[in-house]
C-alpha cells in the first residue's frame, strides 16, 4: 500500500477486494473490485473516464461456508487482464506474486 500513497495522484480511484484498508493507509477514494472479471469490468466502465484508476489484487479467500476457500481477490482480476489485453498495465508486484497493482490505462 505505500506504493500506491507514494506513486498515485491524490484524487486517484484504488478498486480493491479490501477497499476499506487500502482507504485507510492510502487515504485514496476506493471501489470495491467485485468477485469475476465482468463486474471488475461494470465498476471500471463507470470511473475510467472519470479519474485515474489503479486496480489493488491480493489473494483473498472466502470463509463463507456456499463458497468455501474460493479465491475471489486475484483470480478475477487475472481472468479480466486474460479477457481485456492492455486494459491494464502492471505497475507493482510482490515477489511472491500474490500482490499486484495494475493502472487501468483503457
Amino acid at each position: 500500500l505505500d506504493w500506491l500513497q507514494q506513486n498515485t495522484p491524490g484524487n486517484s480511484l484504488v478498486m480493491s477486494s479490501y477497499p476499506e484498508a487500502v482507504y485507510l493507509f492510502t487515504r485514496r477514494k476506493t471501489l470495491s473490485q467485485g468477485r469475476s472479471a465482468a463486474e471488475i469490468d461494470a465498476v471500471l466502465s463507470q470511473y475510467r473516464s472519470k479519474a485515474k484508476v489503479f486496480l489493488f489484487a491480493t489473494e483473498r479467500k472466502s470463509a463463507a461456508q456456499f463458497d468455501k476457500d474460493k479465491e475471489f481477490g486475484m483470480a478475477p482480476v487475472l481472468e479480466y487482464v486474460r479477457q481485456k489485453p492492455g486494459a491494464l498495465t502492471l505497475k507493482w508486484k510482490n515477489k511472491a506474486n500474490t500482490m499486484m497493482i495494475f493502472e487501468v490505462t483503457s
